[in-house]
């Protein structure tokens, strides 16, 4: 039997559908095990990818010009790749550095959509990263590093400095928690994925909105789709405690804004939003003064 539902990750198998059409055993392909508890035995065929990635590596050379040492990474498709990676920039005169794995990682310098520690844990040692792989896993990346990242794409065979697609998803952020000020009533998104499934955090916040005043109403979904949300009008903002790439790479997609836990605390003064950028963006800090919160003025539209 072949499961035709989305996948979208180790965190996302179909233990619940398999237990009910009676299987023993399941394939999962294209991932690493993601470290939950499964009810069906799960087996993992990683399927690396046979790519040529130095022809795309050699085209970011001129990116990595004048830095001292390079952050590696790639997802676990490349993984076999990293080394040859390392020797040709050794090669280049170019010192590497790749994080060590730990918790959910396999491997050392593997990273996931919702998982950077490799990444992490060198950001205050190396000059920038140079990532392997696709623009999915490095604007997650860039997001979440302090040090820039460099996008060797082998699937497009290109090369892509992330520096302005930060600083552009940093503004919708912004622009998402302002436009959410005046809602008094949110839907609190939550994923019954087995590793998604973050309830008590759904709670957490719920008794935050309740303590300002506004009202939280729990959404629990296996498939988390704008089409269905649009049923619920009620709503004027969602707070997502599923994937929490859904409230970046899919927040067009929804009509309201889509906001993190971490948005919901800026929200609500429980963070201050120039002290949660200094922490992650400081090379995107600007004057404060160039409008009342945040770091940078924000056009509408």
């Amino acid at each position: 039997m072949v499961s035709i539902d989305p996948c979208y990750g180790a965190c996302d198998l179909p233990t619940y559908q398999g237990k009910r059409v009676g299987v023993e055993l399941i394939v999962h392909f294209g991932h690493s095990p993601y470290g939950t508890l499964e009810e069906v035995p799960i087996v993992y065929l990683e399927t690396p990818s046979k790519m040529d990635v130095l022809k795309t590596v050699k085209k970011a050379l001129p990116f990595l010009k004048g830095k001292e040492k390079i952050g590696l990474a790639t997802t676990v498709q490349h993984i076999a790749e990293l080394q040859r990676v390392r020797r040709l920039l050794e090669r280049e005169g170019i010192q590497s550095i790749i994080g060590r794995r730990r918790g959910q990682i396999k491997y050392d310098g593997q990273i996931l959509g919702c998982n950077y520690s490799t990444m992490q844990q060198i950001d205050d040692t190396v000059d920038v990263f140079l990532l392997v792989g696709s623009m999915f896993h490095a604007l997650g990346a860039a997001i979440i590093l302090r040090k820039n990242v460099i996008l060797a794409d082998p699937y497009q065979d290109k090369v892509v400095d992330l520096r302005e697609r930060k600083r552009e998803e940093l503004k919708r952020r912004w622009a998402r928690i302002s436009k959410a000020r005046e809602i008094t009533e949110f839907g609190i998104i939550v994923s019954t994925k087995t590793g998604q499934l973050r309830f008590d955090e759904a709670v957490k916040v719920k008794n935050l909105l309740g303590r300002s005043g506004r009202r939280g109403t729990l959404l629990i979904s296996s498939e988390v789709l704008p089409e269905t949300l649009k049923d619920f009008p009620e709503f004027g903002a969602y707070i997502n405690t599923a994937c929490p790439r859904l409230n970046m790479d899919d927040a067009y997609r929804f009509m309201n804004p889509v906001l993190s836990v971490d948005d919901v605390e800026i929200l609500l003064g429980l963070k201050k939003w120039t002290s949660y950028v200094d922490g992650y963006y400081p090379e995107e800090r600007t004057r404060e003064e160039t409008v009342r919160d945040p770091t940078f003025s924000v056009t509408k539209g």
